[in-house]
């Protein structure tokens, strides 16, 4: 799968909430994606495991690549 789940998640769910919303509610939207992903990972067959990872993957590395996000991440960092 490589990067692609991520990548769209950066472009479809992550940038827009962060653009509209705020960078806070980006990473609370992935956060509730991730509980939910390992509550699938952890009571699901092979196949739900699999697609629970890819959208905990993406969920999490999404955000985290998204422009808004990478910005507020170097602000943190220079400002540190």
């Amino acid at each position: 799968m490589g990067m692609l789940p991520a990548v769209a998640w950066a472009e479809q769910v992550a940038a827009p909430v962060a653009i509209e919303r705020s960078v806070d509610t980006a990473f609370a939207i992935a956060f509730v994606t991730s509980m939910v992903c390992a509550v699938g990972m952890a009571t699901g067959g092979r196949i739900r495991r699999w697609a629970s990872a890819v959208v905990l993957f993406a969920a999490v590395g999404g955000t985290l690549i998204s422009v808004p996000t990478r910005h507020l991440i170097a602000a943190w960092i220079v400002g540190a």
